[in-house]
Order: C-alpha cells, then structure tokens, then sequence
C-alpha cells in the first residue's frame, strides 16, 4: 500500500506525545520510547491508518496487517529513523528541556546566510500558482536558497551532499519533495499573527543575543529574530508534518462569549498558528498546548496536553477563577486515547477542580452514550443523523482493529454536562493553513464537561 506521508506525520506527532518527562526534542528519543512497552507505541494505530487508506482488494489479503507490522518494525524501521534524526538534530542546538526553547548553535552553521529566510508578501491578485491560490487573501513565501540549504544539511547530518543533491532533484516527487523542504507558503494573517505571539511571549532578548550574529550578516535583508523564529515555526508545520487536520480550528463563537464572560480559554490541541485568542487582545500573551515544545514555547506553548498539570497552571494564576479547556482533538484516534483516558483520570480521581470546564470536540467516529446526559441532534433532518451516526458504526469496523478503552471510562463520568450531534453545514471549522472557513468537514460530536453540583 505503500507508506502514506499524513500516517507517518501523525505517528511521530503521537510518540512525541508519549514523552512523559516534558521534554523538549523534534522527533520521538530512544529515552521516551523506553518508557512504555512496545504494545503502547502507535505502530498499531500506524498499521490501522494504512489498512484505511489502502485498496480494499489490499486489505482483504490474508495476513496484509501482520505483514505491514513487519514491514514498520524492521524493513522501514521508523522508530529508528526517528531516533537518528533526533540525535542528529541534538547536536546543533542548546536548551533541553522546558521551559526554554531550542536554539541553534551558531558555530555549527557553515553560513549565516543559510538560515535567513527569503521572504516574499505576495498580494492576492498577484499569485500565480493553485498552491498559492487555494489560500485566501495575501500569503507570506519563505524560502531558503537549495544550494546552501544541501550543503547545510550535508555538514551537519553527515550526508554526502552529492547523494542528497541527486535525491533532492531527482524524479518529480523528489522535486516536489525539495520544493516542500525549501520553500513554504502560508496567510499573511497567519504569519502576522506568530509575530505577535512571539513578541508577547518574551523570548526575543534571549533569542538576538543567540542570533546575533546571524542578524548582522543579513541585515541587509531586513532578517531580525523574530521573522528567524516565526520561520522555523512555519517550516516546522507546514514542511516537517504532513498532518493536514492540524491547523484546523473549531468554531471560536462560544470561546469568545465565554472570554467575554470572565473564562480564560485554554486550547489544549493547538499550535501557534491555530491557538484561540481573544478578540482585542493582540498585545497580550497567548496560552495553550502543542505537541512540539522546543519551537512552540517562544510563542507561548505550555507543552504537551497530555503531559502538562493543568491544575498547577490554574492555581498559579491570578487574574482567572474560572477556566475552559477546549480539546479540538486532531482526527487521530490513538491521540484522541490518550487525551481523553487523561481526561476521565482527571475529573474522576479528583485531580481538577470545579474551576475548570472542559469542551471536547471530535468527529463522529465512536458510539458515545453517556449515562446521565442525553444526546442532542442539533438538526431537524434526523435522516442525516441516522446516516452518520451509521457510518461511525460502519468506520470503526472497517480496517485493522485497535481497542481504545477511553469511550467506557468516560461514559459513566458524572462532569458530562452537553453532548451533541452536528452534520452537514451545521458545525463549521476555520482552517488556519487556508484562511477559509470549511462546513460539511464531517459529523461532529461537541461535548461538554463541568463539575457536577456536588463538587461545586
């Protein structure tokens, strides 16, 4: 079936999330795949990403899943690639853990002038592309020079140039492959909004005295900290990951109601260029979690979800009483496991308080009845309802099989509070990536969580 680029994006997004020490790397380390068995790795949820998206034909033949496994585990060796590409990585920057972000050694650099970003504001009537045009209004191009950027690369993962080169440019998907390292587009909207992120959240002093050097050299380019950070933030997602629903967002209208109302609003499954903030706060510093600390904390990244102690960030705060916690979960089940099992620990084993409410936003995918909240259907076609909730049935039969514990520990859970059914064009997401809004993405689920009137 061949390995699929958005299966291969979410499994090292999803080992990423497994690092229980809140550490600070690009890639899954042999360190924190140590820390748990090889059956609670994503290889399983992996091998169920390819059987869906293979041929039927493909899947039916006998022992395609256990042949596929051997293929990830030992021909294509995944877990290993990650682990060389990390300690690759490791060796050109300083910082290892939180709170701070990575940093690049400068005296690794053959050249300054590698890492200075060109950057082009292209206006809407001016793009010539359909890649550039399937974006909304005004885009931002970066691109770095190919030639440094192989030799870059070459000097310091130890590749032969020559051979990279040769790669780089070979068939057309290796130059849609170069292309996609070398030069990345996204809304003017968007990068202006990393700017702001970055300014609020205090790390440029330390960053120019890093990079000082680096902004000499090229300051006839106009290249100054923060267009250097928002670009590897920028590469990071767009090139690095190939994770189309990351950049999705859920519709912020009760966010900002709820804001307006005195909640500081928390996104738990977000990145810079997607997390919530308020409207008319542009000056003020921006919270929330993602997946990738080492770049994401300069632009106000608390870490992980499913590591990150949202209780001792409640009470560390003083211009809050009352907190919401939205899981605009990515479409990824085994991520949507360990979020949600998290989840459950927490409001169940007393681990939260009443401060916080929760809102969970997630595809139709999984039959969900919880015990004590009735399920509503936001929509008078009750055919249509009847439709997806069938296909949900229907889509959790199909492919290989993996079993997720999080639907049973969290029906019985007395903090659900709202639980409800959108299809078609009534539930409506914003893509960050395309500056549009996007309705009829697929069924959605939205349900609420708050603590019931005994623990209030």
């Amino acid at each position: 079936s061949g390995i699929n680029a958005e299966a291969l994006g979410k499994w090292i997004l999803s080992q990423k999330a497994r690092d229980s020490n809140r550490s600070s790397f690009y890639f899954p380390t042999r360190q924190s795949a140590a820390q748990h068995s090889t059956k609670a790795t994503y290889d399983a949820q992996l091998i169920r990403d390819l059987t869906m998206k293979c041929t039927k034909e493909a899947r039916d033949a006998p022992n395609f899943a256990d042949n596929l496994k051997l293929f990830i585990e030992t021909e294509f060796s995944l877990s290993e690639k990650c682990f060389r590409a990390h300690e690759a990585i490791e060796v050109t920057v300083t910082g290892s853990s939180s709170p701070e972000p990575k940093r690049l050694r400068t005296e690794r650099a053959p050249s300054a002038s590698v890492l200075a970003p060109k950057i082009t504001i292209l206006k809407d009537e001016d793009k010539y592309s359909d890649f550039q045009k399937r974006i909304s209004g005004d885009v931002v191009q970066l691109s770095v020079n190919q030639e440094h950027f192989e030799s870059f690369f070459a000097s310091h993962f130890e590749v032969n140039k020559d051979l990279l080169g040769s790669v780089l440019k070979g068939t057309s998907l290796n130059k849609r492959l170069a292309a996609s390292l070398t030069t990345i587009i996204i809304p003017l909207v968007a990068w202006d909004k990393l700017q702001r992120l970055y300014a609020n959240a205090g790390y440029a002093a330390a960053d120019g005295a890093q990079y000082s050097s680096i902004v000499a050299t090229n300051i006839g380019q106009g290249v100054d900290v923060t267009q250097l950070r928002c670009a590897v933030l920028a590469y990071r997602y767009e090139a690095n990951l190939a994770t189309g629903s990351l950049q999705l967002c859920a519709d912020e209208s009760l966010k900002n109601i709820l804001a307006n109302k005195g909640y500081k609003v928390i996104d738990l499954c977000a990145s810079p260029i997607n997390a919530f903030q308020v409207e008319g706060s542009a000056n003020e510093p921006v919270h929330f979690c993602s997946a990738f600390a080492d770049t994401d904390i300069a632009f106000g990244s608390l870490g992980s979800a499913t590591t990150v102690d949202l209780q001792t960030y409640m009470d560390r705060s003083t211009s809050h009483s009352r907190f919401l916690f939205t899981l605009d979960v990515p479409y990824d089940e085994d991520l949507c496991n360990l979020l949600f099992v998290k989840l459950a620990q927490e409001t169940t084993q007393g681990l939260i308080s009443q401060q916080a409410s929760f809102i969970l936003v997630l595809p139709l995918w999984w039959k969900i009845d919880f015990e004590k909240t009735p399920k509503l259907h936001l929509t008078s076609d009750e055919i249509e309802v009847g439709r997806a909730m069938s296909s949900a049935v229907s889509y959790m039969s199909e492919g290989y099989q993996v079993d997720y514990p999080w639907p049973a520990m969290l029906q019985p859970n007395p903090w659900a509070s709202f639980d409800a059914i959108f299809v078609k064009d009534s539930y409506s997401y914003f893509c960050t990536a395309t500056n549009k809004v996007l309705s009829g993405v697929t069924a959605t689920e939205v349900i609420g969580f708050e603590a019931p009137p005994s623990q209030t």
